[in-house]
């Protein structure tokens, strides 16, 4: 099962702040895949992230966030 470009609503974290009250609300497009576990592939510049050059930790927390908001 696939589905594409499914629009979804995250809240993330300032960057300059560890404050969750500080987060912003984006929306997100993403494709959902299965194969016994569900799959969210997002393109990390949606998110302001470069997987070359972003910290791990913050990728962490994106990807927490967008599996939450699914």
């Amino acid at each position: 099962m696939f589905c594409s470009e499914v629009e979804v609503k995250v809240r993330l974290k300032s960057r300059s702040s560890s404050s969750s009250s500080d987060a912003d609300w984006c929306t997100v497009t993403v494709d959902v895949g299965y194969g016994g576990a569900f799959y969210a592939i997002v393109d990390g510049r949606q998110l302001g992230l470069d997987v070359r050059t972003s910290p791990t930790s913050h990728i962490v927390d994106a990807a927490d966030t967008v599996t939450g908001a699914l």
